[in-house]
């Protein structure tokens, strides 16, 4: 990762929270997180521990990530996307959706509520 590269990451909590320390460690220069409205609080600490901005996406104030991601890269999009919310699909799809051509898309998210065979 360089200097320039500005990564997404989706999902406000503690791996989130983590993969923003992370990214701005090795040299990102604009981190976007997003979280739900409920998760101000965790946003708010995004942003202290690095993150450039932090995108609720739900809500009456809901922020389309994948426009935001387009207006602040100027159309460049993503670099990197960190997908980590729980459950929800939908975020999957932003993450592919606000990546550049030729970018990272990391799918690390917990999907599913079944039991593992192992």
């Amino acid at each position: 990762m360089g200097l320039g590269d500005t990564v997404v990451i989706l999902g406000a909590g503690q791996r989130g929270l983590g993969a923003v320390i992370a990214a701005k460690s090795v040299g990102a220069s604009k981190v976007i997180i997003t979280g739900l409205e409920k998760d101000q609080h965790k946003l708010a600490l995004a942003q202290e521990l690095g993150a450039d901005h932090a995108v609720v996406v739900d809500g009456p104030d809901a922020v389309d990530i994948v426009e935001f991601v387009g207006d602040v890269t100027h159309g460049a999009m993503a670099d990197v996307a960190v997908e980590l919310t729980p459950m929800a699909a939908g975020p999957v799809n932003d993450a592919l959706r606000s990546v550049r051509h030729g970018g990272t898309v990391v799918l690390a998210g917990l999907k599913g509520g079944g039991r593992s065979p192992w």
